[in-house]
């Protein structure tokens, strides 16, 4: 099956929730790549993830399940998948991500 991952925010910061979702699938034998919301029907299946409330929600297909913090904070991965470590090669990054913090500094709700 081949999966895609929609980063609303753009891929100027790497998502780490699609960095684990990627992990997931690809683990279980799934062709895993970012897409774009005017590829995403090119694929079986597709995520997208929206960490910032002020980026623009682009129009997805109904059938692409959107979750993040720019959605939903109740909103969260399932613990198999929340506790994987990330795909780093879905962003070619060369170095970890993690939390130092979570939440806003500017104490957003």
């Amino acid at each position: 099956m081949r999966v895609g991952l929609v980063d609303i925010d753009g891929h100027n910061y790497p998502n780490l929730a699609l960095m684990k979702l990627s992990a997931h699938f690809k683990a279980t034998g799934h062709e895993v790549k970012l897409a774009t919301p005017d590829n995403i029907k090119d694929f079986d299946c597709g995520f997208a993830s929206k960490v910032f409330s002020f980026t623009l929600m682009p129009e997805l297909p109904d059938w692409v399940e959107v979750g993040g913090s720019g959605i939903n904070l109740k909103v969260a991965l399932p613990d198999e998948v929340e506790h994987l470590c990330p795909d780093y090669d879905l962003y070619d990054l060369d170095y970890s991500l993690g939390f130092l913090t979570r939440g806003c500094i500017r104490n957003c709700g």
